[in-house]
């Protein structure tokens, strides 16, 4: 009976000691987030530009490029399945490390995103994000500014059809991008939101939900998405500029919009590039140079 009462014992310190361990060694980033976090590595301090957003940003948009076609540096912050939530921390955490940039560019489509972080059992996070096994951060994605490289093509499917995603932003949501907006304002930042072309996740009425909050703000909007701008903007190619056939860009399809936002922000915007740090977005430059 005392043997029994002893192992008992003893199996429940081990397995509170276990739990106890597991709160330890969850790390803070994974390996997404630390390409996200790339605007506090030294390379890149005293960025022009901030950049903001979810996946469709990060395939969509070049820093490299738009260093070449405007002078101006800048980091792609963009990470898959972000949501709104995440990215006001992101965008706080942005100015404690970047306090000379003057304009922030805000990809939208992560404001209908629901926080799915909690509902991972606290195991799986540590098996897919603890430093022993994890994978690093793809050193390719971070010499690249954080853009990530694709060239493969899949032709878009019903292009005629509008997205089927027609519900609206929650009100919470809304108010939380407001609140990213007066993060940027207060620190003297102005703010360029874009909707990058998606037929998969976006809709006309978000667009328009949208427009009225930067409206109020007197900040400018730009939805490249085909039943609103395609015309005005940017010729997007449904069969040759998407990865995966409607969601995110390919190589070709992000260079259009690119140097698009190249022109329109020299265009639109009294920014003068800083030339500190260059180095490193010049051999970034060299290394994509061959693949547009």
């Amino acid at each position: 009976m005392k043997k029994n009462i002893i192992k008992g014992s003893v199996f429940l310190i081990l397995l509170v000691a276990t739990i106890f361990i597991t709160f330890l060694i969850i790390p803070k980033t994974d390996s997404k987030e630390e390409r996200t976090l790339g605007y506090r590595l030294k390379e890149n301090s005293n960025l022009d530009v901030g950049v903001m957003g979810n996946s469709d940003l990060y395939a969509g948009f070049i820093p490299a490029l738009f260093y070449k076609e405007t002078g101006l540096t800048s980091y792609n912050s963009g990470k898959s399945k972000v949501n709104i939530n995440q990215e006001y921390d992101y965008v706080s955490d942005y100015f404690k490390y970047q306090k000379d940039s003057k304009l922030m560019i805000f990809e939208v489509d992560c404001i209908s995103f629901r926080d799915h972080s909690n509902e991972k059992s606290r195991l799986e996070k540590i098996y897919k994000n603890h430093d022993f096994w994890r994978a690093e951060p793809a050193s390719d994605i971070i010499e690249n500014k954080g853009y990530v490289y694709s060239k493969s093509i899949r032709k878009c499917l019903n292009v005629d059809k509008k997205p089927k995603k027609k519900d609206l932003i929650k009100q919470k949501n809304l108010e939380i991008f407001e609140d990213i907006l007066n993060v940027c304002l207060d620190n003297s930042c102005d703010v360029l939101v874009i909707e990058l072309p998606s037929l998969t996740s976006w809709s006309e009425a978000r667009s328009v939900q949208v427009k009225e909050i930067c409206d109020k703000y007197n900040i400018n909007f730009i939805d490249f998405n085909k039943y609103e701008v395609k015309d005005q903007v940017v010729e997007i190619d449904y069969d040759k500029d998407f990865r995966d056939g409607g969601n995110h860009l390919n190589i070709t399809g992000a260079k259009k919009i690119t140097s698009y936002l190249s022109n329109y922000i020299v265009n639109n915007y009294d920014l003068t590039p800083n030339k500190i740090n260059t180095k490193s977005f010049d051999l970034a430059y060299k290394r994509i140079e061959r693949k547009l």
